[in-house]
C-alpha cells in the first residue's frame, strides 16, 4: 500500500513540472490576479511581446513608438502566419521602426511606398543575427531585424 501511495506522489509531482516550469516563466511584475495579466501572458506565449532581460514586463512603463512599431508587426506577421512564431520584422515593420530614431532614414522619404530596393535590406550579421541596413550618402542606420533595437546609427549633416 505504501509503494503504491508513493508511486502516486511521485505521479502527481512529475505531472506538476511543466507547470512549474511555466510559472518560472511569469514576469516578476506582473501578479496573476490582475485585470492584464492573461493578455500579457496570451500575448507573450504567442511571441508579440517578451518583456525585459530581467524577467519584468513594467507594466506602468510607457510604450515607445519603436516598442509599438515591433509589437504591431509581430501581430500583424501572427497572423498572417498562422500563429507561427515571428522571426524578424517585415520590411514595412523596420521602416516604421527606423522612422521613429530621428534621422535613421532618409527625411526625403516619409511612406514606405517612397522605398526603392536598396533603401532599406535584410542582412545577416557576422554572428547569424538578422539586420535591417538603411543607408544613403548622410544616413547610416542598422537595427536589429527581431527587436527592433538599434545597433549602428549616424547622420551627418553636409
Amino acid at each position: 500500500m505504501k509503494k503504491i501511495i508513493l508511486a502516486l506522489v511521485v505521479g502527481v509531482m512529475i505531472g506538476a513540472i511543466p507547470s512549474v516550469f511555466a510559472i518560472a516563466k511569469l514576469f516578476s511584475d506582473v501578479d496573476q490576479n490582475q485585470w492584464y495579466s492573461d493578455a500579457v501572458y496570451s500575448l507573450t506565449e504567442n511571441g508579440i511581446i517578451e518583456g525585459y532581460d530581467d524577467d519584468t514586463f513594467r507594466p506602468s512603463n510607457s510604450v515607445n513608438r519603436a516598442e509599438l512599431a515591433v509589437m504591431l508587426d509581430r501581430l500583424l506577421t501572427h497572423l498572417e502566419n498562422e500563429k507561427v512564431r515571428l522571426g524578424v520584422l517585415s520590411k514595412f515593420g523596420a521602416f516604421i521602426v527606423m522612422q521613429s530614431y530621428e534621422g535613421c532614414i532618409n527625411h526625403n522619404i516619409t511612406t514606405f511606398e517612397e522605398l526603392t530596393d536598396g533603401d532599406l535590406t535584410l542582412k545577416q550579421g557576422e554572428d547569424g543575427e538578422f539586420i535591417w541596413h538603411s543607408s544613403d550618402y548622410q544616413h547610416y542606420c542598422e537595427i536589429d531585424a527581431k527587436t527592433g533595437d538599434m545597433m549602428t546609427y549616424y547622420f551627418m549633416e553636409f
